[in-house]
Parts: structure tokens; sequence; C-alpha cells
């Protein structure tokens, strides 16, 4: 079992190939709107890293497009959106997912 050092943490070269396809996988689903399916692989990619930001705003990213899509999950998608937004106050990425999720609360 390869392991690589990255931080300090010890991590398996297998864990980070997982953590690629889920995200990428994640992404796939983002682009055909299959916004569920976003969710269970960024879910999954969370499970392997969980403090990666990559992940964190990729999983806010499809609940948020989930409640504009459908006004669902939009609890969960504010939730998340804030957290983000309280360790990254300046990331305007993250800024705009608010003003969606925003939006969507208000109407």
């Amino acid at each position: 079992k390869e392991k690589i050092s990255i931080n300090n943490q010890r991590i398996k070269k297998k864990d980070i190939k997982k953590y690629q396809f889920y995200i990428n996988d994640g992404d796939l689903m983002i682009q055909q709107k299959k916004w569920n399916n976003a969710i269970f692989q960024y879910t999954r990619a969370l499970e392997i890293f969980p403090n990666e930001f990559d992940a964190q705003y990729r999983f806010a990213l499809a609940h948020t497009y989930k409640c504009q899509s459908t006004n669902d999950g939009c609890i969960k998608g504010d939730s998340l959106v804030s957290r983000l937004i309280l360790h990254f106050p300046k990331n305007k990425k993250i800024q705009e997912l608010k003003k969606i999720i925003k939006k969507q609360l208000h109407d």
C-alpha cells in the first residue's frame, strides 16, 4: 500500500484516485443536471477527505442547483453555503451560491 504525505498527512494513492473519480463523476452529474447523483458522488468524496474545500464547495453547489431547479433542499443548501462563508468569507464563488439560495428562499 503506497502512501504519500500531503500537509503532514499519510494518504493512500488509491484514496486520492477514488476521491478524484467521485469529484469528476459528480461534476459530470452537475453538467447533466442530475443533482441527487452529484450530491451522492460528492458525499462519497467527502467521506474520503472531509476537510477538502473542493468537495465541500461542490457539495454545496449541487444542493444550490437542486434548490434552484426544483425548489427542494434549499434549507440544506443554505446551511452548507453559510458554513462555507464562515470559513471563506471573501470567496466570490461562495457568495454567488448564497445569492442563488437567498433568492430561492425568498421567492
